[in-house]
């Protein structure tokens, strides 16, 4: 295991603090529109044993501008994966990872009788990505994705979940004719 010392095992390099930073981005969007919120960049330090962090708050301070004129923080989670580093490791093996939080519920906001969510989709636009990895020593830029979804209203639900009903009773049907 490699732990900050004056003298290091051989096959260890001891750099300097793990460091996560977040620089938010103006944003134009749509509904339903996937847009980058901001950029992140993480350096993969050395973690003194004991001393890891494993969650840091995302507290997003969105304000949108005229005519809307809503300005919301919304409170969200990065979690961090910090590995124990041994210089028997390959690289890959003492990476350390960041992950978007999924198990929070997302925030919602209010605009013209409307309710909303915003949704953080991933570090890539195009694909299901909710992790990042650093190699040791290392840096990782990204980008983090979101989407601001309408919430359904609770009776466009029922209507969704009876023409659903609907269409797997249909389908039963026409199997049992055939």
């Amino acid at each position: 295991m490699c732990l900050p010392s004056p003298n290091p095992p051989s096959g260890c390099t001891i750099t300097g603090s793990n460091k996560l930073t977040f620089t938010g981005n103006s944003f134009s969007t749509d509904i339903n529109s996937v847009f980058k919120i901001a950029d992140l960049a993480y350096f993969n330090g050395t973690v003194v044993k004991g001393t890891s962090v494993e969650e840091v708050p995302l507290n997003l301070n969105v304000s949108f501008s005229s005519p809307v004129g809503i300005s919301q923080v919304f409170d969200l989670k990065l979690h961090l994966v910090n590995t124990p580093n041994d210089a028997t490791n390959s690289e890959e093996e003492n990476a350390d990872f960041v992950f978007i939080d999924e198990n929070l519920s997302n925030p919602t906001f209010t605009f013209e009788g409307n309710e909303y969510t915003l949704e953080l989709t991933g570090f890539n636009p195009d694909l299901d990505q909710i992790s990042i990895k650093a190699l040791e020593g290392g840096t990782t830029k990204t980008a983090i994705y979101a989407k601001i979804k309408s919430i359904p209203e609770p009776a466009t639900v029922a209507g969704l979940f009876l023409v659903g009903m609907y269409l797997i009773s249909s389908k039963k049907l026409l199997e049992k004719k055939h």
